[in-house]
């Protein structure tokens, strides 16, 4: 099932969350939301990091690949699936 095939009821209809109490589906989503764009901001300072320290820093390189080269990739993949 998709977000479009939800039914506004469920998205008004409240639930019980272990830490944050009682929450209807809408804010639910938007607690998700807020947690991913967290992590998406975290990845983007990292890759800036990365970026600013690149050239001769031996602990840049993994298995061949530079840290750089993994989030670069990363970063695509997200934006090619979300569009952003």
């Amino acid at each position: 099932m998709t977000l479009a095939q939800l039914a506004p009821s469920e998205l008004d209809r409240e639930r019980d969350h272990p830490r944050r109490g009682r929450l209807t589906g809408r804010e639910v989503l938007l607690v998700v939301a807020r947690h991913a764009a967290e992590h998406w901001g975290e990845a983007q300072l990292t890759l800036s990091l990365l970026r600013a320290h690149r050239g001769g820093r031996s602990w840049l390189s993994h298995e061949g690949h530079s840290r750089v080269q993994v989030l670069d990739r990363m970063q695509g993949s997200v934006q090619a699936t979300t569009g952003r």
